[in-house]
């Protein structure tokens, strides 16, 4: 049977193949009459679109309770849509109209036809078009007229049955990718699921000939290539989804999730776990989880105290697990484009879900085992998905952290194409966060000759409305790096200073990013820094590599250039910089008033200041620091120990002495010093000489290095 109102490059066919987002029942009769296709023949001879109705069917019974709240939230859209200005509506679609300028001959009102087709072709993968609201559209008589155009341009019909084929090819196609372990990492996504769906759709736009044969018509006569028909497409449908309030581009990916994991549920459900004490929750979402709690409940009312502790010490566990995926925020459908800026504003009904999230867990723990103390509460992550733009702008509002503080968030991640920036919602922050990113390739010039593994990145912040140079506390940046050919060891962060020179500044490598924390914003740039000294081959077999890669970090340098000095010994002073900067806790403006051998005007001491802040270093004395001294391999050890602590939250070891027994000398090391000293031990930080700790010896350049080394790669 021939389809009597053709559809533009596959509209009926995309949007069907997501019918089953869609949220509303699709029976092959009522899309028949509404098409007008004999309803005696469609009754018999529609099988596939019979199929499509019954998948259809399932996941709006799937969607439960949320159907009413669906529905509203569509709704709302699409009055939305429809209440924007004609000139708006026909500035957008012009780079479609523009291609067929001269072949099809439109009216304003024809135009705005093309532009809803456009949409709904677009969002039928990007967000479920309503399948009702869609047949209705293709009854309007604007709409009818371009279809009919197209159809005479290029003579290709699409059948009810081929279409309905396809669309279920499609679903089968993103079923067989959903497994348990996908569908984890999707929920919530809109990229990830988007990609899922437009890959299933891509692959079937290949396979299905009527499909195929009405893109091969418009493809190349009027575009250069099946790509750019998408991408014109994509274009049209982002310059009205622009249009829209950041609440109902909110609404949009509380759609597209609730209806997704409907589909989930209808399709393909998810088994097995068994709950607290069975393992994890399966699918690890708060619902979930909360649900595992009565199977729990049961459990705790005949368990030994130590099956209690166990099986509360778990339910801790999956509740803190479930809210870190809820914490995985998407606002991608946020994000508004004007030239070479996206702005994206983070509003309260885009984190209520996630703060609901957390009062629901605590209140189920307390219920079910008496208390939530022990829970972890996530960071909200808010991802802004991937953006063209070399701008970036996010703004948190004043009532939105506090929102989030109250259920006792600390923190908020602000994610854009690789790069993370994590602030605090507390202290200075809690006024109000506008954060701004700007990206530029980076250039020979930039990097002083040095290879770069990332582009050039320049920070703004302003808290309350206030532009601010500094802060309190600090802003964690993940800047997302290119390591192929290059020494990851070395790379370093690396701080374009106002006169062009680079001050390096460290960093951890963790897969495809580098992590720094900074409490000033400036001009950054990941590159490999490779630093030779033509002094140490005396110490090249055990200590050369360790004083490269410290050295590459900016957290020791030479003496004099080429010149590091392995075999001098190294000043509490000096090891107090390396240290601090190794670990990436430095702070210029640092100040401590503890140690009266310590002026504010020292080099080194806003090291010292954080050092003492962390309860690094305590100190010779009460009152003084003794910088210029040097180091025993004791001390050393136990700063180091105590920075771990700090740092990476490892704890002492349980028997100390057991810790050291390796060591002959352990008897000479001082009482106060020997918790650190079997820390490190334990660690392999401290190997020691011959069976001996030596803990009395001045510890050398070359020594520091080395232990440095062995702790910023502690696990």
């Amino acid at each position: 049977m021939t389809l009597k109102k053709k559809v533009l490059v596959g509209t009926l066919a995309t949007s069907l193949a997501v019918t089953a987002f869609a949220g509303l029942p699709l029976s092959s009769k009522g899309l028949a009459e509404k098409l007008g296709v004999g309803v005696a023949s469609a009754a018999s001879t529609t099988p596939n679109l019979d199929k499509l109705a019954k998948e259809a069917n399932d996941v709006w019974d799937a969607l439960g309770t949320n159907k009413a709240s669906v529905k509203a939230k569509v709704d709302a859209i699409y009055n939305a849509l429809n209440a924007i200005p004609k000139e708006e509506k026909l500035a957008a679609v012009k780079p479609l109209t523009d291609k067929f300028e001269g072949v099809i001959d439109l009216s304003d009102e024809q135009k705005v036809a093309l532009l809803n087709l456009a949409y709904a072709t677009w969002g039928g993968v990007d967000f479920p078009i309503v399948s009702s609201d869609y047949v209705d559209l293709l009854k309007d008589p604007n709409v009818a007229y371009v279809i009919g155009e197209i159809e005479r341009v290029t003579g290709k019909p699409v059948t009810v049955e081929g279409t309905a084929k396809f669309a279920l090819n499609v679903m089968s196609s993103v079923n067989s990718k959903l497994t348990a372990s996908v569908i984890k990492d999707v929920v919530g996504n809109r990229d990830k699921l988007k990609k899922i769906v437009e890959d299933s759709v891509d692959a079937q736009l290949d396979k299905n000939a009527e499909i195929k044969d009405l893109y091969g018509a418009l493809v190349p006569e009027y575009f250069a290539n099946k790509q750019e028909l998408k991408d014109t497409l994509k274009l049209v449908y982002n310059n009205v989804n622009n249009k829209l309030s950041p609440e109902l581009k909110q609404a949009k990916v509380e759609v597209a999730v609730a209806l997704a994991t409907a589909y989930w549920a209808a399709n393909k459900p998810i088994g097995g776990g068994g709950g607290v004490g069975g393992g994890s929750v399966s699918t690890g979402t708060v619902s979930d989880f909360i649900s595992s709690l009565s199977a729990l409940k049961e459990k705790l009312a005949t368990a030994t105290a130590e099956e209690k502790q166990q099986l509360i010490a778990q339910a801790l566990k999956d509740a803190s697990a479930a809210l870190a995926k809820a914490a995985a925020i998407d606002v991608s459908a946020l994000v508004s484009v004007d030239g070479d800026k996206a702005s994206v504003t983070i509003t309260e009904s885009s984190i209520a879900s996630y703060a609901q999230a957390i009062k629901d867990v605590k209140q189920a723990l307390v219920d079910a085992i008496g208390t939530s103390e022990g829970l972890v509460i996530a960071d909200a992550s808010f991802n802004l998905g991937t953006v063209a733009q070399s701008n970036v702008a996010v703004n948190a509002a004043e009532a939105v952290l506090k929102q989030l503080a109250d259920v006792g968030v600390g923190h908020v991640a602000f994610v854009v194409n690789g790069l993370t920036a994590t602030l605090s919602v507390s202290g200075e922050f809690a006024k109000g966060i506008d954060f701004g990113v700007n990206k530029s390739a980076a250039t020979a010039e930039q990097t002083k000759g040095l290879k770069a593994a990332s582009d050039v990145y320049n920070f703004s912040l302003k808290l309350g409305g206030v532009d601010v140079e500094k802060f309190a506390q600090p802003v964690v940046i993940q800047f997302p790096v290119n390591a192929e050919g290059l020494d990851s060891e070395l790379l370093s962060v690396a701080r374009i200073e106002s006169d062009g020179s680079l001050s390096f500044q460290g960093g951890d490598v963790n897969g495809s990013v580098i992590v720094e924390p900074r409490y000033s914003f400036s001009s950054y740039v990941v590159v490999e820094n490779k630093v030779s000294f033509n002094d140490i081959a005396s110490v090249q077999s055990w200590a050369g590599r360790q004083i490269e890669v410290i050295a590459a970090k900016g957290a020791i340098q030479g003496k004099a250039a080429g010149v590091f000095a392995p075999k001098d010994n190294i000043t509490r002073a000096e090891f107090a910089k390396i240290l601090v900067t190794a670990l990436n806790l430095d702070n210029a403006d640092a100040k401590s008033d503890k140690f009266s051998d310590v002026k504010s005007t020292d080099w080194f001491a806003p090291y010292v200041a954080v050092a003492a802040e962390k309860g690094i270093i305590n100190g010779r004395s009460a009152t003084t620091f003794d910088p210029t001294a040097t180091i025993t391999r004791a001390e050393l050890s136990t700063m180091i120990a105590r920075a771990l602590k700090t740092v990476k939250g490892i704890e002492d070891v349980k028997d100390v002495d057991v810790a050291l027994a390796g060591f002959s000398d352990a008897g000479k090391i001082i009482s106060s010093l020997k918790a650190g000293a079997a820390l490190a031990a334990s660690k392999n930080i401290v190997i020691g000489d011959g069976g001996k700790f030596r803990p009395n010896d001045n510890a050398t350049r070359a020594e520091a290095a080395v232990i440095i080394y062995r702790a910023i790669n502690v696990k």
